[in-house]
């Protein structure tokens, strides 16, 4: 059974993205299909926690209450500086995305 459903253009950029990014980091294509199943399979497993993120947008009074948590605290943080950290979590992140995933068959599952 085929739906359609309409997909923000950004969306779309960003799923053809990650179909991408997961053809080359396995070597085989997967097809929209089963990563939009895999994605909704991976939802499914942290169901609370995906219905615990707030996907609405946040109001003018949520906004100014965010805003009202920050402090300055009289540091200076250089771009080099941003630049580094950005760079060692992008490390762990990926070592963490290639050590937590396997790839069986045409699924990815997740090791515990």
């Amino acid at each position: 059974m085929s739906t359609s459903i309409k997909v923000r253009e950004k969306d779309k950029k960003e799923f053809s993205r990650l179909q991408s990014e997961l053809t080359l980091r396995f070597g085989e294509k997967i097809t929209q299909q089963e990563l939009f199943s895999r994605i909704i399979e991976l939802v499914e497993d942290s169901k609370e926690s995906f219905l615990n993120v707030c996907i609405l947008p946040l109001s003018e009074e949520e906004i100014e209450e965010i805003r009202g948590l920050q402090s300055d605290w009289s540091v200076v943080t250089s771009e080099k500086e941003i630049d580094k950290i950005y760079e060692e979590n992008a490390k762990l992140y990926r070592l963490y995305l290639n050590s937590s995933y396997q790839r069986t068959g045409n699924r990815l599952y997740r090791q515990f």
